[in-house]
């Protein structure tokens, strides 16, 4: 896996293929908190994207700092 960086809304927004941001993220995050979307959970939570370097696939994983 290729780290991507660490995401907000505006990231998911921007590398959705069409556009719709919360429906990649829900894709993608593993065990997603509704709270992580809306920004909410914690002042310091980090989303972490990954690509796959065989099959371009993206995988997110959160912790909270």
């Amino acid at each position: 896996m290729i780290f991507m960086g660490t995401w907000g809304n505006d990231d998911f927004a921007r590398n959705a293929p069409d556009g719709d941001g919360r429906r990649l993220f829900d894709n993608i995050v593993r065990d997603p908190l509704p709270e992580l979307w809306e920004n909410t959970l914690h002042d310091t939570v980090g989303i972490y994207v990954f690509r796959c370097s065989s099959c371009q696939n993206l995988r997110s994983y959160w912790d909270i700092a």
